[in-house]
């Protein structure tokens, strides 16, 4: 099955330290998105094969040139030269030549370097329980990938192993990790 048999729909946006993935989905398949956005964030590139990054390096070309050889992109490329120096970690921007030089390993290094679920935020918006979507949640990610400020201010607990359901207000359904104990 493919995300699309679900209905899903899918797009990403990449800036200068940033990146968005946007999901639609039907609300059913909440737990589906879970585990994929959780093998996503922990293994990136299991299964990616040198001719997947051929395709999608055709796509981002495309978008590079829509974004760059366009009349206003030559404004904000002054903008950008002229507010970051080189030396900037902004100073610096895809080429088409740069864009050719990507390749699976490389692909790798970068995603070990700066993809990490520490530096997520996932949201969920639509119509769902609550109390299930945060069961979901932990169910499907590692509580070590949590924030400590998510224990702090009680947005969310983390549960005991032993409720498949936990009930976030139910101090017994949950455990606290040693390192952070609740307020």
């Amino acid at each position: 099955d493919t995300l699309q048999d679900y209905g899903t729909l899918m797009n990403a946006t990449t800036r200068n330290d940033w990146t968005d993935y946007r999901t639609v989905f039907a609300t059913e398949h909440l737990d589906l998105f879970l585990q994929l956005e959780s093998r996503r964030l922990t293994t990136p590139y299991v299964g990616v094969k040198d001719e997947h990054i051929e395709t999608e390096r055709d796509v981002i070309r495309n978008e590079w040139r829509r974004r760059n050889e366009q009349d206003e992109a030559l404004v904000f490329n002054y903008v950008f030269d002229s507010v970051y120096p080189e030396g900037h970690p902004y100073a610096s921007s895809s080429t088409k030549e740069s864009l050719g030089n990507v390749n699976l390993k490389v692909l790798q290094k970068y995603f070990d370097d700066y993809y990490h679920p520490q530096n997520t935020t996932i949201v969920v918006v639509g119509d769902f329980d609550i109390n299930e979507s945060s069961s979901l949640l932990f169910e499907n990610f590692f509580p070590s990938v949590f924030s400590p400020f998510l224990i702090y201010f009680l947005i969310f607990l983390f549960p005991s192993p032993v409720f498949s359901h936990p009930l976030p207000n139910n101090p017994t359904h949950s455990s606290f990790p040693p390192s952070h104990p609740p307020p």
